[in-house]
């Protein structure tokens, strides 16, 4: 049987708002899939944010660390093993933004999955400000 959405889980989805005279920002959020096979997310839209992209903190061609795309646009979500996009790791990045994010907003995922049905999830990140992520118990980074 194929991965049903209530299967896939975004826990403590939140977003930086976006600094003065910036155009873009962050979301972050652990994402567990409690189904039997891999998932593929493979589009990502909202209605509140021009431009939602997958990127990662990483090492560039000349081993420079910086913003990288996610040239396939497409991250995979592995059954029992929890993806976290997280600060400096990877994250969902908001881009083109022309004012403050609000409160909360909804970004919605398609998703695929490995047997072939495709799917789509509406997740509510809840806004913060970043000089907040340190004085809160959010989600900031993987524990090794």
């Amino acid at each position: 049987m194929s991965t049903q959405s209530n299967q896939i889980q975004f826990i403590g989805a939140y977003a930086g708002q976006k600094n003065p005279g910036a155009n873009s920002s962050a979301a972050f959020a652990l994402v567990t899939n409690l189904g039997s096979e891999p998932v593929n997310i493979i589009k990502w839209k909202s209605t509140t944010v021009p431009m939602v992209m997958p990127m990662y903190f990483g090492l560039d061609q000349e081993n420079i660390w910086r913003m990288i795309d996610v040239p396939s646009k497409k991250v995979n979500i592995d059954p029992g093993i929890p993806t976290l996009f997280a600060p400096g790791y990877l994250h969902i990045m908001l881009n083109n933004l022309t004012s403050e994010l609000p409160d909360s907003f909804d970004i919605t995922f398609t998703i695929e999955c490995k047997s072939g049905p495709v799917f789509e999830k509406t997740v509510t990140f809840e806004t913060v400000e970043w000089d907040q992520l340190a004085k809160q118990n959010i989600l900031s980074k993987p524990v090794l």
